[in-house]
């Protein structure tokens, strides 16, 4: 089982996926075009993932995504001490697959190694800052041991 949408093996998995990514939806965000509220979602998790797993496996046979989904409703929004900007409120369940699309990738990213350990803003749990501190490491072991081109590191 890899996990992945619309294999045989994986649908039970793929099931326990969106059950867990609907019962851990924010209840403070706004519904989308489609007027589903999070809240409800939530609540009817166990009911509701396996009908979602479903739809959402048809964008995977398909290569199409449904038309609701790519609506979205714009409103303002305002900032503290700033103008007002435009918002887009999209689907609560088009969110829900595109979150799990996004780890998917991101996980046979990091297994195939098509990311490396210095891409530090792509991997979860690191970012420039990380990535800043490895290179100074670096830098300075290299400094230590007498290393006088340094351009290995650049």
């Amino acid at each position: 089982m890899d996990g992945r949408m619309g294999t045989g093996g994986a649908k039970s998995s793929h099931k326990d996926q969106v059950c867990d990514r609907v019962s851990n939806l924010n209840l403070h965000k706004s519904l989308g075009p489609d007027e589903m509220f999070p809240r409800v979602l939530r609540e009817l998790a166990d009911v509701v993932a396996k009908a979602l797993s479903m739809i959402f496996a048809k964008p995977s046979q398909s290569g199409e995504v449904p038309g609701d989904w790519k609506k979205g409703n714009i409103v303002p929004r305002g900032t503290i001490g700033g103008p007002w900007q435009p918002v887009i409120l999209t689907s609560v369940p088009g969110k829900i697959l595109e979150q799990i699309l996004q780890e998917s990738l991101l996980r046979s990213m990091e297994d195939r190694e098509g990311i490396q350990d210095s891409q530090h803003s792509f991997i979860r749990g690191t970012s420039c800052l990380t990535n800043l501190v490895a290179f100074y490491d670096g830098l300075t072991t290299a400094v230590d041991k007498g290393r006088r081109n340094l351009s290995g590191l650049l």
